[in-house]
C-alpha cells in the first residue's frame, strides 16, 4: 500500500530542515545544503503554516495495462492513504503511533510499527520539519541517481531504515529517492525518480510526474492535485468497524 504513496515522502523531502527548532543531528556541512535546497524549493512563512495537505492522482502499471487513483489526506499527526485499481481498493490510516489498514485481502487490521513510522513522516506534523521526525540527516557526497550527479542525503530514524534522497548537484532540485518501506508483504525497496516538478500558487515545489520501482514492478504515477487548508473532518482516520 505505501508503495502509492511515497510521492508525499517526496514532497516532505523537499522540506527538509525548515523549522527553527532542530532536533535531527546535522553537521554544519548538511544544515548548509539543506538550507539551499529548502530556498530553491519555496520555503516561506506562508507555506509553513499549512494545516493540512489533500493530494490526488492518478497511476498506471505499464506492465499490466491498470489503471488507478490515489488519494493522500493529512492534519496534524494524521493521515489517510486510499488506493482504487480496478475492484481492488486498500486504505491506510495513521494518528499518533497507531494506525489500521483495510484491504479485501487482509480485512481490517491494525498496521505494524514499521508500517506506522514510514506513514508518521508524511503526516503534516512533519511534511515541513523532517529534522523532527529523523534522528539524524547526513550529507554523504555525490552519487549518480537517474542518470545526474546528484548530492545524497540520508535520514535515519531508529526502529527504521534509513531514507536516502537525491538532489541535483548544480540546481538543488529534488532527483529522487530509495527507501525501504514496510508492508503485510514484508520489506520492499522502493526506488522513485521525479519525471517532473511543478511550483504550487503558494510558491513551493512538487513532484508532479513520478516513476516509482518496486522489485519488477514499474508504476507510473501523476499528482493530479493538491489542495491545502481544506478543511478535514477527524473521522476520515477513523478505524472502521466493519
Amino acid at each position: 500500500m505505501k508503495t502509492f504513496t511515497l510521492f508525499i515522502s517526496l514532497l516532505s523531502s523537499i522540506f527538509g530542515a525548515t523549522a527553527a527548532e532542530k532536533t535531527a543531528q546535522m553537521d554544519s556541512k548538511t544544515k548548509e545544503t539543506m538550507a539551499k535546497i529548502n530556498k530553491v524549493a519555496g520555503i516561506t512563512d506562508k507555506v509553513k503554516s499549512i494545516q493540512t495537505v489533500t493530494q490526488n492522482g492518478k497511476m498506471l502499471i505499464p506492465a499490466m495495462q491498470m489503471k488507478g487513483e490515489v488519494k493522500v489526506v493529512t492534519k496534524a499527526d494524521k493521515i489517510y492513504v486510499e488506493s482504487r485499481m480496478a475492484s481492488m481498493v486498500e486504505k491506510q490510516a495513521v494518528t499518533g503511533d497507531k494506525g489500521w489498514g483495510h484491504s479485501m485481502a487482509t480485512g481490517i487490521r491494525n498496521l505494524t510499527p514499521q508500517e506506522i513510522g514510514t506513514l508518521q513522516g508524511d503526516t503534516m506534523k512533519y511534511m515541513f520539519a523532517q529534522e523532527k521526525f529523523y534522528d539524524t540527516i547526513k550529507l554523504e557526497g555525490n552519487e549518480n541517481f537517474a542518470g545526474k550527479d546528484c548530492i545524497k542525503i540520508i535520514l535515519t530514524k531508529a526502529g527504521m531504515k534509513p531514507s536516502i534522497q537525491y538532489f541535483d548537484a548544480k540546481t538543488y532540485m529534488p532527483v529522487g529517492e530509495i527507501q525501504i518501506i514496510a508492508s503485510p508483504m514484508g520489506e520492499m525497496k522502493a526506488e522513485i525518480v521525479i519525471k517532473e516538478i511543478e511550483r504550487h500558487k503558494l510558491g513551493f515545489l512538487f513532484p508532479k510526474a513520478l516513476e516509482q520501482t518496486v522489485g519488477p514492478m514499474k508504476m507510473n504515477l501523476i499528482i493530479e492535485s493538491i489542495e491545502v487548508d481544506k478543511e478535514i473532518d477527524d473521522k476520515l482516520f477513523e478505524k472502521p468497524t466493519n
